[in-house]
């Protein structure tokens, strides 16, 4: 998995319309996943925000978004 696609999947399963997130957002939703679930090599806040606020910016979750 890329860290693209796991942006995608947190942004698919979340309970609020996607919108853009900043630093300390990232590092927030980092904390809260499994680190022995083989996560993404190179995640970091920053690439995590970067993906995510792309896939927003992009419209790429509004086929998916639940």
């Amino acid at each position: 998995m890329s860290i693209r696609e796991l942006a995608l999947n947190l942004i698919e399963h979340a309970d609020i319309a996607p919108q853009e997130i900043d630093l300390a957002r990232a590092a927030e939703l980092i904390s809260w996943l499994d680190p022995d679930a083989g996560l993404p090599e190179g995640l970091t806040p920053e690439a995590l925000m970067d993906a995510w606020n792309d896939i927003v910016r992009s419209g790429a979750h509004d086929d998916n978004w639940t």
